[in-house]
């Protein structure tokens, strides 16, 4: 017997039509249920901000030591990549082990020191001029003084009468000293309050270090676990994208930083030798402070980053 042939066009319209009736889908519906969690969510944190300022906050404060150490030991990296090659290429009978400890511990020192350097400069610099300037105060009063009859007496030629106006030294002296020492408001006060914030800051920054150090002992070691992981979470096409930005942007970022380091010594030290030729007073804090001036767009860089 002939059998008889199917009407598959039938069939598939048959068979379509079902399938297409089935509306929502169940890829709608989660990504319906999930931007309803993230409305309910965000209007939450809107009526309770207080709340969750609170929180990021103790949460920044648990996380602030990694956050530094994590800095620190990229900064320090930029520094120990070159001293690594500089190593390899001229001791290259010396043990391998020993590649890595010296070459941190050289690295970690030399920015440490130009740290250190650049406070010890600054800091007493600043003291000497703020004592010269309380003690030059007399002076400057009997400039003003003096500047401020001329003027009297100009405007006087055109029949303008200006008020003449007398400063008293000892009372201007006095209100300084008041200013600095005053308790409550004085600045002492102040700066002790804050030398008390920079001591919890300073203790951060010491466990950054300690775990930045770390990091850079074992940064080959901490790579390849972070790329396990990062494989193992994440599918793999967005693994591959991941580790590939990661990678384009710790390239971009150490160009970017080492080419800023080279321009503040740069500028640094021109400023330096230029104050000395020219016989202009506190060259070392000055170029310190330049130096430093010329280093804040890395600053802006991590914090834009963060």
């Amino acid at each position: 017997m002939a059998k008889k042939p199917q009407n598959t066009a039938g069939n598939r319209n048959e068979d379509s039509a079902p399938q297409g009736s089935k509306w929502p889908g169940k890829t709608i519906i989660r990504y319906i249920t999930r931007a309803l969690v993230l409305l309910i969510i965000f209007a939450w944190a809107l009526v309770n901000l207080d709340v969750v300022l609170r929180f990021l906050g103790k949460v920044l404060a648990l996380f602030t030591p990694f956050l530094i150490g994590g800095a620190i030991a990229f900064l320090i990296n930029v520094v120990l990549r070159p001293l690594e090659c500089c190593w390899n290429k001229v001791c290259r009978r010396a043990p391998e082990k020993l590649a890595r400890p010296v070459c941190l511990t050289a690295s970690t020192v030399l920015v440490l020191g130009i740290l250190f350097a650049v406070v010890f400069m600054m800091i007493p610099s600043l003291r000497e001029s703020g004592e010269e300037f309380v003690q030059n105060i007399p002076l400057y009063v009997e400039e003003i003084g003096r500047w401020w009859a001329g003027i009297v007496r100009f405007a006087a030629k055109y029949n303008i009468v200006l008020p003449e106006y007398t400063i008293d030294s000892d009372l201007l002296i006095e209100k300084l000293t008041a200013l600095i020492s005053d308790e409550g408001s004085g600045i002492l006060t102040v700066t002790w309050g804050a030398a008390t914030s920079v001591l919890s800051v300073l203790v951060d920054v010491l466990l950054g270090l300690v775990f930045a150090l770390y990091l850079l002992a074992k940064k080959e070691v901490v790579a390849a676990h972070l790329k396990k992981l990062i494989v193992t979470v994440l599918p793999q096409k967005k693994a591959q994208r991941l580790l590939s930005i990661a990678s384009l942007t710790n390239q971009t970022f150490t160009n970017f930083v080492s080419g800023q380091l080279t321009e503040a010594v740069i500028i640094g030290v021109l400023c330096f030798f230029g104050m000395l030729i020219l016989g202009i007073p506190y060259a070392g804090a000055v170029s310190a402070f330049v130096a430093v001036t010329a280093l804040v767009p890395i600053f802006g860089a991590w914090i834009g980053g963060g």
